[in-house]
């Protein structure tokens, strides 16, 4: 055997692999960046390349229009034809506006610093110049204006002429910056050519590379590998794999080394566990054979007691158990008692059975402790301390529970004489045969069970059988026949029929002789069905009856009495058959006809001639539930009853009342007997009266009474299928009430449709509101109707935005409040719950809007949690709104408010967009002009304008810090104190102040009552300022100025959307300030620049230092025009040199 050694290290293998894929990807991804970056300047390079290409061709085309336009003029001018003008000349300007635009969409794609994109910046004004005066000669042409028309031909001439060269130039330009990058163009394109095929080769090297390596170091140590280990597949335990290599295939062939070591030392073993294996199956076999064969045995038995005696007996005998015994639980399975035992030596089992050894639950032996547990349990004994003196020879004790399911049925009990515990193969084969034990004794409680329910069964049918008898003949009128001597045979009706029967069948002695002298031998038998004798028969003739005769007779009988019941049954059948029809079409009829009054009377009727009963009626609840009135009845005693709207209480002394109190059937088969029955003088003949409830569901409607003129009249079978009918009649009556409520409800939804169809086709909340109140109104026009939505300044009341019906004055109207919580309204607001008033003389603080109001509806219009206002109804009468109306104006509340906030939301998305624009139109502004003067009073204008202020100005700080100066201002056509442009502002002013300190704007609703500005309120009333808003102008975090908005209406809604608008209109502005500044301090510097360049320039142009001096002298003269200039030579101690002369 090979001795094993220390696992080898894993070598470089891997790390290979790994060092030559990151080579691979490396020049893979510097070829690849290579090549996107050469793609991306071909396509830069192509791109301009096609432009200029595109520009050489729109160019020519230019230089061709405005040749035909020129030529154009030069045929038709002379003439002065204006048609003929027009038609030589019209499409070669419109054709030189197409080049127009194509020159400017090409020049913006042009790199800036490109000679052809200057060309054409400047050729393009000179083009829309030409076209201008082309058109201008035609408009002027067609007015007769010819002298205005040759002065603009002489224009055009002069600007043909300058646009030529110019597009010439752009034209050389773009042929020139062709030729330059054309060769740049060809390089690039061979360069990208050239990597792909650089690459190839790179990946083909490797890739022999590679090879090579692959089959040295993995694919030869593997075949090697692959050889030996087909040899110790093939059995040859002792092969070896050598080690040569330090890397992965040499640990693999060290790891196959080892495990051919352990496969030949477990493979030595082997022989040993097989033959252990062996004996433990043969003695498991013979276990289970034993547990089959008791299975077996015990399934065959059905006595109980058999077959756990015959049970114990082959547990003992088969596994060699000294002691077996069988327990079986109580019903509480709280004690088990012993009910089989077997002991192999010894009387220990039939002294335990005559003692009746019972153990309870929680004892402390073995069987209590399996009892308690439902779990096996074992114990060990000694010689000195048995568990039973009757069981000395006891060492080992185990019980079993026997249980189906999570029931307990008992305990097996086992002994051993052997000390050596239980193996578990043991255990399990006593735990199958405890379980199949446990299967037997349950298949025999089963059984047991079984019979006792059979014969259960049998009393009950028997029973049914007999009343089925008794009422089968009080309904016939003929309870027998008799057969006369002349052949004929005569029915016997009930009165002539005796009441007792014979007590036995026997033969009885002769009767008097007959008529012909012969005496007569009468034979009476009886014919019973179902235990029941139903008839009994008399026959007599001259002879006496023989034996053979009788037993005829007695057969006959046992026929007889089978014919009978069948007969009866089929009969029965038949009846319930015929019941059940009528049941069918009652609810056929229910579902084809929704007139109530027509269905209860076919109804009733059928039941009433179908049944054979004596009356019918169907009574209904009203509307209290405490009373039920007929609905309908049968015959001229109906009629009655529902002429004077007869009635019931409900758990009144009556069937009716009793069956509408429980909810379900009551039958009184005899009236005489009972003490429910209400007499009806109407009704003398009743006998019988049973009651069923119209129910659908869980409602109870109604109840549906029948009548019969005998007793007994009334089955089980009889109520479960009138209950049938009556089911059907319940639910015909729903239907037609549904169907009632359901043609109410399309009204009011149609009504609602028309609401809500005004609601939706309005375009703000206002008109939507005042839609919904006048349509409302129009349904219902005898009440008044309101809408109130939350203050805008105070969300805690309510202010009333429409309304129709009310007598209020309309300033009145709109100075209403309402606070949430007071009165109906408010409560609704408040709890956002709808509120009820049947009657407002009987409640307090009802906070009615009109002063005749006795009942109020109040419906909260709530989206998504928020209240967005109350819908109010109002009636002079009381008690006029119910469950329905709350339903239909809380669908209306809910589409309403679904509605507004839609609105709302397209209100404040339209809001938004004005914003952007606005704010759009500023910054375009802004971009658009560059000096501040101007800037400031074009960006005035537009917020005047766009936000629809009184006026609008623009105040920047001066350079002192105490003051500041309103640099612009715009205002409406009309406004006072317009025109104040330059007026200085002190800085100490607590409006502005106010906006200083925190850099946010700042309103005044009311510059009438707020002190805030009472330093500058006179100027503000003379301007007709009612509000005013501050908003600093911050750039770089520093105020540089203020923008001030005054506006004229008191009422105007500022939210916080407006502030934020104009915080970003500020920001706006005051960079534009700042840009505007910047540009100018950038046009002086660039101005002082230019002369210092000019005075140099001048300067350079001598080499006497005299003449640069007067040079000097005289060019800062003129520059800074000042009236005296002197520059003097001073050494170098800064005397002048006359001074040391």
């Amino acid at each position: 055997m090979a001795s094993s050694s220390s696992p080898l290290p894993r070598t470089s293998l891997m790390r290979r692999v790994l060092i030559v894929s990151a080579v691979l990807l490396l020049a893979f991804i510097v070829a690849g960046v290579a090549i996107t970056y050469g793609n991306f300047h071909l396509r830069q390079l192509a791109a301009q390349y096609t432009t200029m290409l595109e520009i050489k061709e729109s160019v020519s085309k230019t230089l061709m229009d405005l040749a035909r336009l020129d030529n154009g003029l030069s045929t038709a001018y002379p003439t002065h034809n204006i048609r003929f003008l027009q038609e030589e000349t019209s499409l070669w300007i419109t054709d030189l506006k197409h080049d127009r635009d194509t020159l400017q969409q090409l020049n913006a794609q042009l790199p800036p610093d490109t000679l052809t994109r200057k060309s054409l910046t400047a050729a393009l004004p000179r083009l829309n110049q030409v076209i201008i005066l082309a058109e201008g000669i035609l408009s002027q042409a067609q007015i007769n204006n010819w002298s205005a028309a040759d002065f603009r031909r002489q224009m055009l001439r002069r600007q043909e002429i300058a646009l030529r060269s110019t597009l010439e130039r752009v034209y050389v330009h773009a042929d020139e910056y062709n030729q330059q990058h054309a060769q740049a163009l060809a390089n690039t394109t061979r360069l990208l050519m050239g990597v792909p095929l650089f690459i190839t080769l790179l990946g083909l090297l490797f890739l022999l590379g590679g090879i090579l390596l692959l089959r040295r170091h993995i694919i030869q140590p593997l075949e090697t590998l692959t050889t030996q280990i087909q040899h110790f597949a093939e059995g040859d335990f002792s092969v070896r794999v050598p080690v040569h290599q330090g890397d992965e295939i040499g640990q693999l062939a060290h790891t196959f080394n080892l495990m051919a070591d352990r496969i030949q030392e477990a493979y030595a073993t082997l022989a040993d566990k097989v033959e252990e294996r062996t004996r433990a199956l043969q003695q498991r076999t013979a276990q289970l054979q034993a547990a089959t064969e008791i299975g077996r045995a015990v399934a065959a038995i059905n006595d109980l007691d058999t077959m756990l005696q015959e049970a114990v007996r082959l547990i003992s005998q088969r596994y060699g158990f000294y002691h077996v015994a069988a327990f079986l639980a109580e019903e509480n399975a709280q004690r088990v008692v012993i009910r089989a035992a077997y002991t192999q030596n010894g009387n220990a089992a039939e002294r335990l059975l005559a003692e009746h050894l019972s153990i309870p639950q929680h004892d402390s032996s073995v069987i209590g402790q399996t009892l308690t547990t439902i779990q096996p349990h074992t114990a060990q004994f000694s010689p000195d301390a048995p568990p039973r003196p009757e069981l000395a020879a006891t060492r080992i004790e185990m019980a079993l529970p026997l249980k189906s399911g999570n029931r307990i049925l008992g305990v097996l009990d086992v002994h051993s004489q052997n000390a050596e515990p239980l193996t578990p193969e043991e255990i399990t084969a006593l735990q199958m045969v405890a379980d199949l034990l446990a299967v037997a004794i349950a298949n025999a409680y089963l059984l047991r069970e079984t019979q006792s329910a059979l014969e259960a069964a049998q009393r009950a049918y028997e029973q049914l059988s007999q009343q089925g008898w008794q009422r089968f003949l009080q309904m016939q009128r003929v309870l027998g026949f008799r057969l006369e001597p002349s052949g004929q045979i005569r029915p016997l009706p009930k009165e002539q029929v005796k009441h007792s029967l014979p007590a036995a069948s026997d033969e009885t002695p002769p009767s008097p002789p007959s008529d012909d002298g012969e005496a007569l031998h009468e034979h009476r038998f009886l014919v019973a069905a179902r235990g029941r004798t139903v008839a009994v028969a008399q026959l007599r003739k001259p002879t006496p009856w023989k034996p053979a005769e009788k037993r005829l007779l007695d057969r006959l009988a046992d026929r007889l009495g089978s014919v009978l019941e069948s007969a009866r049954l089929y009969a029965e059948a038949q009846r319930r058959s015929a019941q059940l029809q009528i049941a069918s079409e009652i609810a056929r009829d229910a579902s084809g006809t929704l007139d109530l009054d027509e269905l209860l009377r076919k109804a009733i009727n059928l039941v009433r001639e179908r049944f054979g009963f004596y009356h019918a009626s169907v009574f209904l609840l009203d509307e209290s539930g405490q009373y039920a009135y007929v609905k309908e009845s049968t015959g001229e005693a109906g009629e009655q009853l529902k002429a004077r709207r007869h009635r019931l209480a409900v758990g009144s002394a009556s069937v009716i009342g009793q069956t509408l109190a429980s909810g379900a059937p009551v039958v009184v088969n005899d009236v005489s007997q009972s003490e429910i029955h209400h007499f009806n003088p109407l009704l003398p003949n009743t006998q019988a009266e049973m009651g069923l409830p119209l129910k659908v569901g869980n409602e109870l409607i109604g109840a549906l009474d029948i009548q019969a003129v005998y007793t007994h009249a009334f089955s089980e079978e009889d109520v479960a299928v009138l209950q049938i009918l009556a089911d059907q009649l319940a639910i015909a009556v729903v239907n037609a009430r549904l169907f009632a409520e359901a043609q109410e409800h399309l009204v009011q939804h149609r009504y609602l449709h028309q609401i809500t169809a005004a609601a939706a086709s309005a375009t703000t909340v206002e008109e939507a509101i005042r839609n919904v109140v006048e349509s409302l109104h129009a349904v219902r026009p005898d009440e008044a109707v309101a809408l109130l939505v939350p203050t805008e300044d105070t969300p805690q009341t309510l202010r009333l935005a429409a309304w129709a019906g009310h007598t209020l004055n309309p300033e009145a109207a709109r100075r209403i409040r309402i606070p949430l919580g007071e009165g109906a309204i408010g409560r609704a607001a408040a709890d956002k719950q709808p509120v009820l008033i049947g009657d407002t003389s009987a409640s307090n603080n009802t906070g009615a809007l009109s002063p005749d109001t006795r009942a109020i509806l109040v419906e909260p219009l709530i989206y998504r949690g928020e209240l967005l206002g109350v819908l109010d109804l109002e009636s002079a009468v009381a008690n006029a709104y119910d469950e329905h109306d709350l339903e239909m104006l809380r669908t209306l509340a809910n589409s309403l408010a679904a509605i507004i906030a839609n609105i709302r939301l397209l209100e404040e998305v339209r809001r938004h967009s004005n914003e952007l624009s606005l704010l759009y139109e500023i910054t375009a502004a802004a971009a658009s002009e560059v000096d501040l003067d101007k800037l400031l009073n074009l960006l005035a204008h537009r917020l005047q304008e766009g936000l629809d202020v009184l006026h609008c100005g623009v105040i920047l700080f001066d350079d002192n810090g105490q003051t500041g100066t309103l640099v612009a201002s715009a205002s409406a056509e009309g406004a006072p104190g317009a025109g104040m442009v330059g007026t200085k502002i002190p800085l100490d002013s607590s409006s502005i102040q106010i906006a200083l300190h925190t850099g946010k704007p700042v309103v005044y609703r009311d510059i009438t009552q707020d002190e805030r500005i009472a330093d500058i309120r006179p100027l503000l009333e003379q301007r007709g300022t009612r509000q005013l808003i501050v908003v600093p102008l911050l750039s770089r975090d520093e105020i540089i100025g203020t923008l001030g908005l005054d506006i004229a209406d008191p009422n105007r809604q500022i939210t916080d959307n407006d502030l934020r608008l104009l915080e970003q209109i500020a920001r706006q502005i005051a960079t534009s300030v700042e840009v505007a500044r910047l540009f100018q301090q950038a046009v002086r510097t660039a101005e002082r620049e230019h002369t210092v360049t000019e005075i140099t320039t001048k300067i350079r142009a001598t080499n006497d230092p005299q003449a640069i001096l007067q040079t000097a002298i005289e060019e800062l003269r003129k520059a800074l025009r000042v009236q005296q200039t002197q520059i003097v030579f001073i050494d170098e101690d800064g005397n002048s040199p006359s001074d040391n002369a």
